[in-house]
């Protein structure tokens, strides 16, 4: 498998009488990679499997489950999947602040909290472990 940065079918190699493919990105043990070796589009993947999760805490009703069933909901389906990429992507800042915008936003999304609320307080309130922590 070669990574290229434009058209796949040009230039194409062979190996052994066998063709190589190209491809713009690859996936690896879960990890998405581009041509330019960042994770920007593994971040991408990322938000959307985060934000599928948040969406489905809408339907319960804020006032009657307890904060500490969201706590919970977010450490359980939330926080794997940034373990699992965080000491990795940590090592290029720009990558690790979108992660950072990532996990903050899920942190507020999970417990219906609006945007004016500081992200300080609603890991206090939910007892969560902040980003830099999971490191």
């Amino acid at each position: 498998m070669r990574i290229c940065k434009r058209n796949p079918r040009k230039n194409q190699t062979e190996s052994k009488h066998r063709e190589i493919p190209f491809t713009c990105t690859y996936k690896y043990l879960g990890m998405t990679i581009d041509y330019k070796l960042n994770f920007l589009s593994h971040l991408n993947v990322l938000e959307e499997k985060v934000n599928k999760i948040t969406q489905k805490t809408f339907m319960f009703d804020k006032n009657i489950v307890p904060p500490d069933i969201f706590r919970d909901m977010f450490k359980s389906y939330v926080i794997p999947h940034f373990l699992y990429c965080v000491d990795i992507i940590k090592i290029n800042q720009k990558a690790f602040e979108k992660l950072d915008e990532i996990y903050r936003r899920a942190a507020k999304k999970i417990i219906g909290i609006k945007k004016n609320h500081s992200y300080n307080n609603i890991i206090q309130l939910l007892a969560l472990p902040d980003l830099q922590t999971l490191q």
